[in-house]
């Protein structure tokens, strides 16, 4: 049976390349936070709640409504499972995004 981060792969790569890029540098991101939230208060459920509503959505119109606690699910598993997500190595000029390859 296929799990929540194996089906999130299969739709991530189907994304246009730069948009791909553009989500992955975000998750970068939002881990690195997340990693120091003992600190600053900010879980993957937090951080899922102020951005996953913009995240999936598209212009003029919500892929899911925003208030829809699939919309908090899908973010907090793309942050809690970045490396399993994103096992490829990306260089974009001056930004090393850089993963573990490791499954």
């Amino acid at each position: 049976m296929e799990d929540c981060t194996d089906h999130l792969r299969k739709v991530i790569v189907q994304l246009p390349l730069y948009n791909r890029y553009l989500l992955q540098a975000l998750m970068k991101c939002l881990s690195a936070v997340v990693a120091h939230s003992d600190v600053n208060k900010m879980n993957a459920s937090n951080v899922s709640i102020v951005f996953g509503p913009n995240i999936l959505s598209k212009v003029n119109a919500s892929i899911v409504d925003p208030d829809s606690s699939a919309v908090y699910y899908i973010c907090t598993s793309m942050i809690e499972n970045y490396a399993k997500l994103f096992r490829v190595c990306i260089y974009i000029p001056g930004i090393c995004l850089r993963v573990n390859t490791e499954t």
